[in-house]
């Protein structure tokens, strides 16, 4: 989408720093974080929120929920972080923020 910000991110027309990217997902850092850590999962594929995603982009989604959960842990998070899906910014996504006193590095 023209208008989407994510899609811009992915696209490369808007700069961000990236922890991880594949052919399904890119992991950023919030630009304006909430948190020591807070990071987004965005899926490369556009889709307005998680109700409207076919059978193929849910298991996609769960392939890159594991993967960000392998990665959080890497960084310092304990378990029982926060993922939200946050599909106000007409895109779903997902942000991770650790709870207060989660960063044990």
């Amino acid at each position: 989408m023209d208008n989407c910000i994510f899609c811009k991110i992915i696209g490369g027309q808007i700069p961000s720093t990236k922890l991880y990217d594949d052919q399904d997902m890119i992991i950023i850092k919030d630009i304006s974080p909430q948190a020591k850590i807070h990071l987004l999962l965005i899926p490369k594929e556009h889709y307005p929120n998680i109700l409207e995603m076919s059978e193929s982009q849910a298991a996609t989604l769960a392939k890159c929920l594991k993967t960000l959960s392998t990665l959080v842990n890497t960084l310092g998070l304990e378990k029982g972080q926060l993922f939200q899906a946050v599909p106000r910014d007409k895109a779903a996504h997902t942000r991770v923020r650790p709870r207060a006193g989660q960063v044990t590095q």
